[in-house]
């Protein structure tokens, strides 16, 4: 089936759902929202107050990110009012595409029952690069607004050298930073030397941290302890750029006074508008995989 002729239903989210559906819209293709009211009258978007209503009369029906906080709620900090998961699954008819970001491996029990065909879209390869950029470049933000320096000539580590550390990286470099990556592999720290950056395994950290005015951590565990917080200058920026619980002891930090910033759902925050084209491009090519 033509994506065009499909419905969609938008549920839930930050302001990167708004612009998703109204991208949508722009398209051709019909499109209903719920649990966006805050966010007012949105350009050729229908709005839905029930949510039964909305999903059964859709084709696909798309879920923020992350789509729950606690597996019960939808995450909707634009609603007036709760969105259960559970609703959703009641009212999806047999085999409806439901794509979510984040999705918790449990809800996926309660799907089989109508072989609904559920989604983590946060997963696809695309996705998780694109979305590094806004993420990096809200980082940078941070840094920007939280220094008193600039970035140029400033010393910089980037823990982690995935997705994210790797934009990132480039990015410092390029605004003249002296940028410092860590990595775990010997193969991953061969191509930051390759990219022209200083490059130290991350459990070497503690021996170097003492040198940075800017660390920024992307490793979604503990990686920046007391120990290492006690080595630090006195006032060195921490932007922990990792999901929750994130890479850093805060109450160590709090206790050493150091300055440490968790930048959750950057994307979301910096450049909604752009994250969303992001999102939207890998809807549409998990819904041509599935067609």
């Amino acid at each position: 089936m033509e994506i065009r002729n499909l419905k969609f239903t938008v549920i839930g989210g930050d302001n990167r759902q708004g612009y998703l559906a109204q991208s949508l819209a722009k398209d051709g293709i019909s499109v209903t929202v719920n649990g966006l009211e805050k966010l007012g009258t949105l350009d050729k978007v229908k709005p839905v107050i029930e949510t039964a209503q909305a999903v059964k009369n859709s084709d696909v029906v798309v879920l923020p990110v992350p789509a729950s906080r606690d597996n019960v709620l939808v995450n909707a900090p634009h609603s007036y009012s709760p969105i259960y998961l559970t609703d959703i699954f009641a009212a999806a008819k047999p085999h409806q595409i439901i794509l979510g970001g984040l999705l918790n491996k449990s809800l996926y029990e309660g799907t089989r029952e109508k072989e609904l065909k559920l989604i983590d879209y946060y997963e696809r390869e695309e996705l998780t690069v694109l979305n590094a950029i806004p993420t990096a470049e809200g980082a940078l933000e941070i840094a920007m607004r939280e220094t008193k320096k600039t970035i140029f000539k400033s010393n910089c580590l980037v823990v982690g050298y995935g997705r994210i550390g790797k934009v990132l990286s480039n990015m410092l470099k390029a605004l003249g930073a002296n940028v410092t990556a860590t990595a775990r592999k010997y193969s991953d720290l061969a191509w930051i030397k390759a990219n022209g950056i200083n490059g130290i395994f991350t459990d070497d950290i503690l021996n170097y941290i003492s040198q940075f005015d800017i660390i920024f951590n992307t490793v979604p565990h503990l990686v920046i302890g007391m120990r290492e917080l006690l080595c630090c200058k006195e006032d060195v920026l921490i932007i922990d750029l990792a999901s929750a619980p994130g890479g850093v002891d805060y109450n160590a930090a709090s206790q050493c006074g150091i300055k440490t910033i968790h930048a959750l759902s950057l994307p979301g925050k910096v450049a909604p508008e752009s994250a969303a084209e992001i999102i939207k491009e890998t809807l549409i090519n998990i819904i041509k995989e599935i067609n």
